[in-house]
């Protein structure tokens, strides 16, 4: 019995996934315009992606990140993080506007070691070339991580989601 429920709640929260992942590949754009804000440069994308999507995952404990709000940015695929851009003294961007192309490759649940309070993290995979020759033109090394789009957070406890709401990751 124990191994039938435990079966039945694997294949509900797979069958979420996979719904999302759909939804994702199926229903939004795959592309976004290049933005600089500061030193942060970012592809914008519509944030009715994060709004729509999480509600695939709700279920399973995440939220949207704090990436929402007045002066914050929203959905977005990070180019170049601000502590990045500075490291390497990168100016503005002359191709700000510009639309950048991306193909999904998969979703992703990681476990994030450097976000305070942050059990998991959803991600959608994608693939750029043009954000990889952009990085290149631009001086840089390739990305420490892979180029994706937050979904949702999974908080270790109900306390560190109200920090965390309260304290948008910086940019």
């Amino acid at each position: 019995m124990h191994k039938l429920i435990f079966v039945l709640l694997s294949f509900s929260l797979f069958a979420s996934e996979e719904t999302l992942w759909q939804r994702f590949c199926e229903d939004f754009s795959h592309e976004g315009a290049l933005c600089q804000e500061g030193d942060f440069l970012y592809v914008d994308l519509s944030d009715e992606v994060v709004h729509s999507l999480i509600e695939e995952i709700r279920d399973q404990g995440f939220v949207e990140p704090p990436y929402f709000g007045e002066g914050l940015v929203g959905a977005h695929i990070t180019v170049v993080s601000g502590e990045e851009a500075s490291a390497f003294g990168l100016g503005k961007v002359p191709q700000i506007g510009q639309l950048i192309q991306f193909k999904p490759l998969e979703y992703s649940i990681v476990n994030p070691p450097n976000l305070i309070n942050v059990d998991q993290v959803f991600l959608i995979v994608v693939e750029s070339r043009e954000l990889d020759e952009l990085r290149e033109d631009l001086g840089l090394p390739p990305s420490r991580f892979a180029h994706h789009i937050t979904i949702g957070f999974k908080y270790a406890t109900e306390e560190g989601a109200l920090e965390r709401r309260t304290a948008p990751l910086s940019r």
